[in-house]
């Protein structure tokens, strides 16, 4: 079961700054630098992504890390590029793997969203089951995210578009998030920052039956 110290966690306000703290403290750490990388280009701090990126292919890394980097880095740069048919493929790989798992990593749903693909992305949302985040040793890690923490989901920097959307209350819902800031009264700062009333929206989700109890 989801516990409500990980909901806490992943319903605290997420910003880059959280990864260049940890960067100063740890500066070669693969996970932190290609994580910040991954958030600059989401923002659309491109100047940042760029020393990030040459920072991190600086490093020494095994095969497998090193193929990691390169398949996010190939994401960063196709939202540099505004690359369509990058995220044609994308798409269709977020289809596939719902159809194959039930599972939208949040990562990919991030990425299309942001570039653009908003409709298909809270599409697939709509259909996908987050339960292995409610499973013994499940959580926000692993595919769920991609192998990020959930916690930039709430950054609007990055992850605006999805945020602005009342769609991405019913995926908060979801994740178990609703329940806990209803029971709470504790809400993300995003809360504050949409073009909707976010605590009616959740309200609602709760009065629905479609809250998750956590």
């Amino acid at each position: 079961m989801l516990q409500h110290a990980q909901v806490r966690f992943a319903a605290a306000s997420a910003d880059r700054s959280g990864f260049d703290t940890a960067r100063a403290r740890w500066p070669a750490n693969f996970f932190l630098n290609i994580a910040a990388a991954y958030m600059a280009a989401l923002a659309g701090d491109w100047p940042k992504y760029e020393t990030l990126a040459r920072h991190t292919k600086a490093q020494p890394n095994s095969e497998s890390r090193a193929g990691e980097m390169r398949r996010t880095f190939q994401l960063c740069e196709a939202l540099r590029d505004g690359d369509e048919a990058y995220f044609d493929r994308l798409v269709g790989a977020i289809e596939a793997d719902l159809e194959r798992s039930g599972i939208v990593r949040l990562d990919w749903a991030m990425s299309t969203a942001r570039a653009g693909r908003i409709e298909e992305t809270f599409a697939a949302l709509a259909r996908a089951s987050f339960d292995a985040a409610f499973e013994p040793g499940g959580g926000f890690g692993g595919r769920l995210a991609g192998g990020w923490g959930a916690g930039p989901i709430f950054d609007m920097s990055a992850n605006g578009a999805m945020i602005r959307d009342p769609r991405f209350v019913r995926l908060c819902a979801k994740l178990g998030l609703v329940t806990y800031w209803l029971e709470t009264d504790k809400w993300p700062d995003c809360a504050d920052a949409v073009p909707y009333d976010f605590r009616a929206e959740a309200h609602k989700v709760g009065v629905m039956g479609l809250a998750r109890l956590a």
